[in-house]
């Protein structure tokens, strides 16, 4: 539901039962036409007391009853009530209503009430949702800016301009959460209001609103845009982790976002602490789009090895899928054959840790590549004995039934003690 047709909502509410949107309502002169078809209990909800609700419903009226025409639950209505909203919300929620119902337009009880200019029950609503939707919200600002409704946010920053630079309990103030939830709009406006643009998080990362931008899978391009192209913002600023806001586009798969960065200047060849570049990043995250998306614009990415001597294949058979390792090696060229020079391990020692989808990996490059099943790594561990080690039962049954051997021996030890384990 718009904001003018919720608007519209509350005042054929107030028009049809008597009530005014204003804090000193009183309930003169109720119609007797019921044009929304209300139960005595909504429209108990919405002008009445906590006490005829209760006798409403030791009657036998129905608690989870909707209204016809919206949707909306009581917790909606009580949202509207200006005298004794708060205790409503109470008694409604205490028996199972849930206080982030939705109506048939997708708005709930919060937005009512906000709307409604119902602040005291709308923080009441905010403090009972659940506790990611809490957590993210703290306040009424942060949760309008987060819905990205722009009008509700106005009202929202009217009842308490503080919240403008407040932060949240995982540390984002509302330009994070515009940057990440909203969109342009909604950001320009709070800098007009007076928001810091180049406030950083305060969650141990210390990040930037370009970096909650490149997260932003619906407005992430224009956000970005606006922070690069019109406020001056470093395109390869980097956070605490020394991640740039590409990287975090790729991380999610936000390629539109990725563009828009890399049009702006953004570094593709930029490296983590540890040693990886964007390829490695996308590929140790399983992010198949995105390695493709940077394999596109830099064919030679893909074969850096890191530090450690570990392939672009080798990360994939670790941390990856199948269908991510088969394209490292049939459209990238990356030998499937090679060992990491510094671990002496191959592809099936680092799928044998991969609990997800090793079995696959080990099952596939057995079959193709004839990849030697029992080849030591340089602390004499065949890749049996690193599916063990992980606790890979999948994997380990994978390479038994190719013929991997069980008595392959470290030293004075063999695998029988740990092939007890899949009888």
């Amino acid at each position: 539901m718009a904001s003018t047709d919720l608007d519209q909502f509350i005042q054929t509410l107030a028009s049809l039962l008597s009530i005014s949107t204003s804090q000193n309502s009183t309930r003169e002169n109720p119609v007797t036409e019921n044009k929304l078809r209300l139960s005595p209990l909504q429209m108990a909800a919405i002008f009445d007391e906590v006490e005829k609700c209760e006798r409403l419903v030791s009657e036998g009226e129905d608690l989870h009853a909707k209204c016809q025409v919206s949707g909306a639950t009581l917790l909606h209505f009580a949202a509207v009530n200006l005298i004794n909203g708060p205790e409503l919300i109470e008694f409604f929620a205490s028996r199972g209503l849930k206080v982030n119902a939705k109506d048939k337009n997708g708005k709930e009880p919060i937005h009512y009430a906000i709307r409604a200019k119902n602040f005291a029950v709308a923080n009441e609503l905010l403090k009972r949702r659940p506790g990611e939707e809490k957590s993210k919200n703290n306040n009424l600002l942060h949760f309008c800016v987060s819905e990205n409704d722009l009008e509700l946010a106005k009202l929202a920053l009217e009842s308490d301009k503080e919240t403008l630079f407040a932060y949240g309990e995982l540390g984002r103030n509302v330009i994070h959460l515009a940057a990440g939830y909203a969109d342009a709009e909604m950001c320009v406006w709070l800098l007009g209001a007076g928001a810091d643009a180049r406030a950083l998080s305060k969650d141990g990362y210390a990040d930037s609103a370009l970096h909650y931008a490149a997260l932003n899978t619906g407005h992430g391009q224009e956000i970005v845009a606006y922070f690069v192209s019109t406020l001056g913002h470093d395109v390869n600023a980097k956070d605490d982790l020394r991640f740039t806001p590409l990287f975090y586009a790729l991380g999610v798969e936000n390629l539109a976002a990725a563009e828009i960065l890399i049009s702006l200047g953004a570094d593709l060849k930029c490296k983590l602490e540890n040693g990886e570049n964007v390829m490695h990043y996308c590929i140790r995250r399983n992010r198949q789009k995105s390695a493709k998306f940077v394999h596109a614009k830099e064919p030679q990415l893909v074969k850096q090895a890191k530090a450690d001597g570990r392939s672009c294949l080798h990360l994939a058979a670790q941390h990856a899928d199948l269908n991510l390792c088969n394209w490292l090696v049939h459209e990238c060229g990356v030998d499937a054959l090679a060992w990491c020079t510094r671990r002496q391990k191959s592809v099936l020692h680092y799928a044998a840790g991969n609990t997800r989808h090793g079995k696959d990996i080990i099952s596939c490059f057995v079959a193709k590549f004839a990849l030697h099943l029992n080849g030591r790594d340089k602390n004499g561990w065949t890749p049996l004995r690193h599916a063990f080690h992980a606790e890979n039962v999948d994997a380990a049954e994978e390479l038994l039934t190719l013929g991997a051997d069980s008595k392959v021996k470290r030293g004075a030890d063999n695998l029988n003690p740990f092939c007890v384990r899949l009888s």
